[in-house]
């Protein structure tokens, strides 16, 4: 049957499961497993390098069975469908969402309307490998023929926390001695920074803006120029910069020839681009072998979530766990605990990930939402956590659901650093999951009891590689995307973060003017910054 037209609260699983949390009592996590001794084999699912403990959940035969309803009554078969086969499902800006190609295999047809853009793909991948090749092997040098030494890449949002995160988590897979630096933000104190560590005859700068009109990214690119130029030439520009656009006028006129440009097409957003030239400072990192392996492991993901029935497919598993924590418990965030290092910067890429996609309160046909939609997501790296926030969770008046993601094996730490690592992780899932009210002898140490029954997963990886890491990229891609089907919101679109930009271009101008066209506060603010500058 088609719902395209119903409200998700009208919905028969959406009222049955209403009717479900309403007429019982949902038992503490802890008894669900006393009752059941299998029960972590019933609710966890291993696909290919990633495993999901998903069984420290409210979840019960009945309430799974419940939300996979849900999730066909959603359509859900028939949006994952549209998204590979590049049906326009971001309807407000009338594109596909092809995040899922550039990740494809040669030779792959994948349609964005009539065009097949597997091609084009490929071609930009092999201009990709060309260039850190030829980068590598020092056929691509700077302006007097010295080989790169920095490379500094200009983003934000998306062209910035992927790349980055990423980088980070594979360090130890770097391919060469080069130094990959990262400006997002606007003002120049991280800038001059990184600049005053590098050499101007020995530095490569990327900048990546789908527009190249990206304010920030703009501003710290003429910077580096300028800072360039000073002690080179203008000349030096074309041999030192390249772009990452949808924009090559833009690019071009910056100073960048259309060789030294990469391409990224509309039907990429920017959150979901690290596949895409996007990725080019991954690759000058780790080398384009891993950057492929990086691709290969999202790709079987995507496989996965495309072929898997519901009821067995991952991303759809942990999808439901937060639609019923969020729509149906009333727990609107979600901490994202990775117990390793390498991903510290992971939270804060799943920040944009799932906050700039689900944090929505309009339907796909424009009506006002009645429900909750995406959580506010947050995190930090374990066991720093411990002693920094998770006293809240564990005593504090918040239930906040929490991830936990881990690494099996770690090759450069000791076995015995990566046991107790891993015993962090599972103590903290333990305690969250079961408290400790029971060993409370007299009601004078009520201040010792921790009440538990908080959900989590639990996402395990072998080891973290390039094919790893990209199949935990793509299981969150494909949760965020089944969790915005189900609320029936346009998980491809930010028209928040725009109209943001918007004002603050007006702000801009206000400084050269004496500001009185906005509020009181606005106006003050701008006034006090005018009389001190």
């Amino acid at each position: 049957m088609s719902t395209e037209a119903s409200q998700l609260t009208n919905l028969p699983a959406w009222k049955a499961l209403q009717q479900h949390f309403a007429t019982s009592t949902t038992p503490h996590i802890k008894k669900l497993f006393d009752a059941d001794a299998s029960r972590f084999d019933k609710y966890s699912i291993e696909v290919g390098e990633i495993f999901l403990d998903y069984s420290k959940n409210y979840i019960q035969e009945d309430t799974l069975a419940l939300l996979v309803d849900l999730a066909e009554q959603s359509n859900l078969n028939e949006k994952i469908t549209a998204l590979f086969s590049g049906k326009i499902i971001n309807q407000s800006e009338k594109r596909a969402a092809l995040h899922t190609a550039l990740r494809e295999p040669n030779q792959t047809s994948s349609l964005t309307g009539k065009t097949d853009v597997s091609a084009v793909i490929h071609q930009q991948l092999e201009k990709i490998s060309s260039f850190v090749s030829n980068i590598n092997n020092h056929r691509i040098t700077g302006y007097d023929g010295k080989p790169f030494e920095n490379i500094i890449n200009f983003g934000v949002g998306g062209s910035d926390l992927g790349p980055h995160m990423v980088s980070e988590a594979l360090e130890e897979f770097a391919c060469s001695n080069k130094s990959v630096h990262f400006i997002s933000n606007i003002g120049e104190h991280k800038l001059l920074s990184v600049l005053s560590k590098c050499r101007p005859e020995t530095t490569l700068f990327i900048v990546s803006s789908k527009t190249f009109t990206t304010r920030e990214t703009i501003e710290n690119a003429a910077i580096a120029r300028d800072w360039l130029i000073r002690s080179l030439t203008n000349s030096a520009v074309k041999k030192h910069f390249v772009a990452v656009t949808a924009n090559s006028d833009e690019a071009i006129k910056f100073g960048i020839p259309l060789a030294r440009q990469f391409e990224i097409w509309d039907w990429v957003g920017g959150r979901y681009s690290l596949w895409s030239g996007i990725g080019l400072s991954i690759a000058l990192k780790v080398g384009m072998d891993n950057f492929k392996a990086l691709l290969a492991g999202a790709h079987s993901m995507d496989q996965h979530f495309y072929d898997a029935s519901l009821e067995q497919n991952m991303p759809v598993l942990l999808a439901l766990t937060g639609i019923l924590n969020i729509n149906f418990k009333g727990l609107n965030q979600l901490a994202v605990l990775p117990y390793d290092e390498r991903l510290e910067l992971f939270p804060t890429f799943l920040q944009q990930l799932d906050m700039e996609s689900n944090g929505k309160s309009v339907t796909q046909d424009n009506k006002r939402v009645t429900y909750s939609t995406g959580p506010i997501v947050w995190g930090g790296v374990g066991t720093n956590c411990q002693h920094a926030f998770m006293q809240l969770m564990h005593q504090g008046r918040h239930c906040v659901p929490t991830d936990f993601i881990a690494c099996l094996h770690a090759p450069k730490t000791t076995g015995k650093q990566q046991e107790l690592l891993l015993s962090n992780c599972f103590a903290q899932s333990k305690a969250l999951m079961e408290g400790n009210k029971s060993s409370a002898k007299r009601s004078e140490e009520n201040h010792k009891i921790l009440q538990g029954n908080t959900p989590s997963n639990t996402i395990l990886l072998g080891a973290l590689t390039p094919s790893s890491l990209g199949s935990l990229i793509a299981l969150y891609e494909h949760k965020v995307f089944v969790q915005g089907v189900i609320w029936q919101i346009n998980s491809f679109d930010q028209f928040g973060v725009e109209f943001g930009k918007k004002l603050a271009s007006q702000l801009s101008i206000s400084f050269q003017n004496q500001p009185t066209q906005f509020d009181s506060s606005t106006n003050g603010l701008l006034s006090r910054c005018k009389n001190n500058y």
